[in-house]
């Protein structure tokens, strides 16, 4: 038997459609289900509520809380006392430092000693913060923060190795 959809529209003339040939949607009405609905109560079956077990109480000796000596209790809080304390002392050290960084003089620093070179190659980083007998941080500050100097740094060998960088000055200013 023939399809009943085929009676409405032409072969051919949506065949190149991409949304399908165009079909009378009442021709197919009674075909096409829209939705469903299924009562699947009476295949279920009840559920049962499931008893807690009560918890025993816990004893005294559970329980960590008791009478404490007072000599001891001011001796526990002298003692964190001093660690906030000395926490405070090394925080406030570490401010003072970091309130003492130059790193406009550091940045001279470098620019003068590379300057002082007869040699205007690249040196190594290492080798620039051994012959300026300063800290890795400042030589480090002192390049990548410099707004008087240029300096150009070059990564020759592994990347993350002190070693492969070097550095040369590039211009001098002021």
């Amino acid at each position: 038997m023939p399809c009943a959809l085929t009676c409405c529209f032409q072969p051919g003339e949506d065949a190149h459609n991409d949304e399908g040939p165009a079909v009378d949607e009442d021709a197919i009405a009674g075909l096409v289900r829209q939705t469903m609905t299924l009562d699947l109560s009476e295949l279920m079956e009840p559920s049962v509520p499931k008893q807690r077990q009560r918890q025993p109480l816990a004893s005294s000796v559970d329980f960590v809380a008791g009478p404490v000596d007072k000599p001891a209790l001011l001796e526990a809080f002298d003692s964190e006392i001093e660690l906030v304390e000395a926490q405070a002392q090394a925080q406030s050290r570490a401010m003072a430092v970091a309130h003492d960084e130059d790193v406009s003089a550091w940045a001279s620093a470098i620019a003068r000693w590379m300057e002082q070179r007869d040699n205007a190659e690249a040196i190594s980083l290492v080798q620039l913060q051994q012959e300026l007998r300063i800290p890795m941080v400042e030589v480090w500050l002192g390049l990548l923060l410099s707004d008087k100097h240029s300096f150009l740094l070059e990564q020759r060998s592994e990347f993350y190795t002190l070693e492969g960088v070097w550095v040369k000055i590039l211009s001098f200013c002021c």
